[in-house]
């Protein structure tokens, strides 16, 4: 059997359930080791317990960059390298039927976890993947926001342009 990701060493952030839980266990099956990163610390390190051996828990809260940064750090000081950095990490943008409703507080959230904190996900990532001269960053974005009495749609992208990482 081929196993694509032998040997290869990736963080998935929101790792400890839904499309999170499945990559992870997808890369796992192809030979990797994952390092889930997720705010859900109980849920977390109990998926990583059911995904085996090749499977670590670290917490980390995208909304802050000292998570992030120690958890490209904990990839580097535990496995020597990370290969594959997956922003997964992300909440569903609740908006209202009408634009002047729209809470600026929740709308601050989706964007601090949603944007934010895949960027910070793609600098701390790439800062160790440069001097290699190898590593891929993968971004979801799925999340719709709208207005249904408005024009326009927006689309809560996730990495602003950053398509070929």
């Amino acid at each position: 059997m081929v196993r694509k990701l032998q040997d290869k060493v990736a963080r998935i952030t929101g790792g400890a359930s839904g499309i999170g839980k499945a990559a992870a266990t997808k890369f796992i099956n192809n030979g990797a080791k994952v390092i889930i990163a997720d705010i859900q610390q109980q849920l977390g390190q109990e998926t990583a317990k059911e995904l085996g051996p090749n499977a670590t828990f670290v917490t980390c809260d995208v909304t802050k960059e000292s998570d992030i940064s120690d958890a490209v750090d904990f990839a580097v000081s535990g496995y020597k390298q990370l290969d594959i950095m997956y922003n997964n990490a992300g909440i569903p943008c609740k908006t209202p039927p009408n634009i002047v409703d729209l809470d600026l507080e929740s709308f601050d959230k989706v964007m601090k976890i949603n944007v934010r904190g895949v960027m910070a996900g793609i600098k701390h990532a790439a800062s160790v993947m440069i001097p290699r001269g190898t590593g891929y960053i993968l971004c979801t974005a799925s999340h719709w926001c709208g207005w249904r009495d408005g024009a326009a749609y927006i689309l809560c992208i996730q990495v602003c342009g950053y398509r070929h990482c």
